[in-house]
């Protein structure tokens, strides 16, 4: 069934409108006379949202069964939050049942998250490694005969330089640590390498002198090492009442929670937030800018390698499974490109 010529127009019309909201300075007439151009031998059908009935309930269901594959599969809990919160909101957004999503529907999906939401490309190839994983696993349930994913690639953007940290903005941040806490934090952050989530969760009875039993991502543990500087700190830290009055209420984790005085909270470390917003106020009072957990681990990676690590220790020093992720967390400078060829190469 096709459209009239008005009802035609219209959609030209909607479709225009649509540029000139995400794109102010394009030429409407030039898109108006691509769109005429493209829709000229098809015929339309408007539909309305009357076709499709939304079953939520089933969708909860799904997931439900999907989170416990997961689980039993290793998954950790934030990981899982993380699946079930992501799909939870796609499936809000298409109001659409799972059994009935289509390939456009997910690319709509993603246009949406693009261009309304201005979610990031990190963000948007995150869901759809979740849409994907989720939507396989209805493949080999047999609750549907192909996985609409596969057809929808890796969204791929710009990708923007990461700086490690100066020696000059290190020596700021240092300056700038208010209490023997946040100095413990940031010398283990800078000597281990770790992730924010493995720092929170290190425990008194798993650090042996210079080394210390972390839980990395993926429930996979691995050996951190500690410099002489973050043993002294770490020592400091140990030595404050802030610390005793923790640890004598039991508490075994070398951060443990604020609120150690609740019953709930007596055997808590630090939240991962906790950490995240202590360096970025660190980082202000430094006149250091993008200060942020991740980005001591880049600089702890940066400065291994040009101090000579080889890149296959600096990755197993990071827990990564290959040595391609390693890579991007580098900031090697030309000139050290420059260094290392007049040292290697004849």
């Amino acid at each position: 069934m096709s459209v009239s010529i008005d009802e035609k127009e219209q959609l030209i019309n909607d479709a225009c409108m649509l540029f000139m909201k995400f794109f102010p300075n394009i030429d409407n007439n030039t898109v108006r006379n691509i769109l005429c151009m493209a829709l000229n031998n098809y015929a339309l059908q408007k539909t309305t949202g009357d076709l499709v009935v939304y079953e939520g309930e089933k969708n909860e269901q799904l997931i439900k069964r999907f989170l416990v594959t997961k689980r039993v599969n290793g998954l950790t809990e934030r990981t899982l939050r993380y699946y079930g919160s992501t799909l939870q909101f796609f499936f809000r957004r298409t109001k659409k049942t799972a059994t009935e999503i289509t390939v456009n529907d997910i690319r709509m999906y993603f246009a949406s998250r693009e261009l309304q939401d201005c979610a990031s490309t990190v963000t948007r190839n995150n869901e759809r490694h979740v849409l994907s994983s989720f939507y396989q696993w209805m493949n080999d349930e047999e609750l549907i005969h192909y996985n609409p994913l596969r057809k929808l690639p890796q969204i791929k953007g710009r990708k923007d330089k990461k700086k490690a940290f100066t020696d000059m903005e290190i020596e700021k941040i240092r300056a700038n640590c208010r209490n023997e806490k946040e100095a413990a934090i940031i010398e283990i952050l800078l000597s281990t390498g770790c992730r924010v989530g493995e720092l929170t969760g290190m425990r008194l009875d798993e650090m042996e002198n210079d080394k210390i039993l972390v839980h990395g991502k993926g429930q996979k543990d691995r050996i951190c090492y500690l410099n002489a500087k973050a043993q002294l700190a770490i020592k400091r830290y140990m030595e404050t009442e802030y610390f005793k009055v923790r640890y004598q209420a039991g508490n075994q984790f070398l951060f443990a929670a604020e609120r150690y005085n609740l019953e709930e909270f007596r055997y808590q470390h630090i939240g991962i937030s906790g950490v995240e917003s202590m360096v970025r106020d660190l980082g202000k009072r430094a006149g250091v800018t993008k200060v942020h957990p991740h980005r001591f681990r880049r600089t702890c990676a940066t400065f291994a390698l040009r101090r000579g690590m080889p890149i296959e220790q600096v990755s197993k020093m990071l827990g990564h499974e290959n040595i391609e992720t390693t890579q991007v967390y580098l900031d090697l400078s030309e000139d050290d490109l420059m260094q290392a060829h007049k040292k290697y190469v004849m």
